[in-house]
């Protein structure tokens, strides 16, 4: 007897069977077409104007959004209507605050590019001079110490393999240096037109961004509850407060920083100083590690003109972040973003690891959102099983009496153990004196 196949098996063996057939094709393609790595780089290479300008025009919403209400300010009291406030407000305050852009990035470049110049060509004539310096040194040492000779006897022999390492590794190796210098080249052309782009971009984001805030409210609204909805919305609020927070203390204490290091080597009249100022200030952008970070290439700097020199800013550089550290940060940065000193340099360590140097950079606030938000959700569900969200209740206050109990039953049993040894060795002599006086 015949069965009939139902059509619903047919249709999920059909739905089944192209499923499959879908991802096997998308698994061999991901393997052998598209490579992940290469597909995110070259997304990132596409989005880098837009990424540029987003960066520019968060980083000058503040200045912006105070430009608008001082002006609305003004503008209400003189009896204009509101609309009309607006309408003249925006504009205005959009050309004052990339007015002030362009000119903060004018005066870096007029103050870093001459120094760099300089620099470099101090460099060529200095290093030179100073490699001299030190085949000099190390000549009168190994004459000291006699061994001159053998030094030369090294080198002799090791010129043959100079020579055969510079016409078999060296020359073929110049025309892919030649290559890299042009892509070099290209990359910093390519670097100048994201940067002319970005900025673009970042005067539309401003001029919309209310536009942009209202969209993205509408879209919250539509795809979740008004509950929802709600919590997105407060939980985008904390997360601009902390980059914000972040961001905006960690600039005006690395320009403090550097205009700190610029006074103080401008005063003892040291070389590079602004040169070195521009490197510590924007190294100090990074928690915990950037003081080390921009002290290394300083200090390599100034070891060119003079070893003492380069001691001295050492230390210069570790009373400054002790002073940065606890007079100037805790003033800039008041709570900070929230996350405890372990944290902060775990998420450092990390960002830096696969992020690089943007990592570091972003880092803090990125795990402090993640930190906070975590911490949210332990309290919520906390609250639902009526339990303390207090930290303080979950300390075991005994812990360190019971080890301080245990110390002291260790050290009573190490005195008995002390006390019966001396007893036996007491009653051992005891019995020693015993024999002697029997004998006798």
């Amino acid at each position: 007897m015949k069965h009939k196949i139902k059509s619903n098996y047919v249709k999920w063996g059909i739905t089944t069977f192209v499923v499959g057939a879908a991802l096997i094709l998308f698994n061999l393609s991901a393997k052998n077409i598209v490579n992940p790595n290469e597909l995110i780089i070259k997304t990132v290479d596409v989005l880098m104007p837009f990424i540029i300008g987003f960066v520019l025009a968060y980083l000058m919403t503040p200045l912006y959004n105070a430009s608008v209400r001082r002006m609305r300010f003004y503008m209400n009291r003189r009896g204009l209507e509101d609309a009309r406030t607006m309408r003249i407000a925006k504009p205005v305050s959009l050309a004052i605050t990339f007015t002030v852009l362009l000119a903060l990035f004018a005066l870096l470049l007029y103050l870093v590019i001459p120094e760099l110049i300089s620099t470099i060509a101090d460099l060529v004539v200095t290093l030179p001079e100073t490699f001299d310096r030190v085949i000099a040194w190390m000549q009168h040492k190994a004459e000291v110490y006699q061994i001159w000779g053998l030094i030369e006897e090294a080198f002799q022999n090791s010129n043959e393999k100079l020579l055969d390492w510079m016409t078999e590794k060296v020359l073929p190796a110049s025309m892919s240096v030649m290559d890299g210098i042009s892509t070099g080249v290209m990359g910093i052309i390519g670097a100048l037109s994201d940067i002319v782009i970005g900025f673009i971009a970042a005067v539309y984001m401003l001029a919309s961004k209310d536009i942009f805030a209202a969209q993205t409210k509408k879209m919250c609204c539509c795809l979740f509850s008004s509950e929802n909805a709600a919590k997105i919305r407060k939980g985008a609020d904390v997360i601009n407060q902390i980059f914000m927070r972040f961001v905006s203390s960690n600039l005006i204490d690395g320009l403090i920083v550097g205009i700190l290091t610029c006074i103080f080597m401008n005063v003892v009249r040291w070389e590079y100083a602004m040169l070195i100022a521009v490197i510590v200030g924007v190294t100090n952008l990074i928690p915990f590690f950037g003081p080390f970070i921009g002290a290394i290439p300083s200090i390599a700097l100034l070891l060119t003109v003079n070893p003492l020199h380069a001691l001295y800013f050492g230390l210069f550089v570790v009373v400054l972040q002790q002073i940065d550290g606890n007079i100037i940060k805790p003033k800039l940065f008041g709570e900070g973003v929230g996350l405890p000193s372990f944290w902060v340099m775990f998420a450092i360590i990390v960002g830096g690891g696969f992020f690089g140097f943007i990592g570091m950079l972003l880092a803090v606030p990125v795990f402090a959102c993640i930190y906070q938000y975590v911490g949210y959700r332990m309290g919520l569900k906390l609250k639902k099983n009526q339990m303390s969200t207090d930290l303080d209740d979950y300390r075991d206050p005994s812990l360190y009496d019971m080890r301080e109990t245990k110390f002291k039953g260790i050290m009573h049993k190490l005195q008995q153990m002390l006390k019966k040894k001396g007893n036996e060795n007491n009653s051992g002599e005891e019995d020693i004196k015993e024999t002697e006086k029997g004998n006798k």
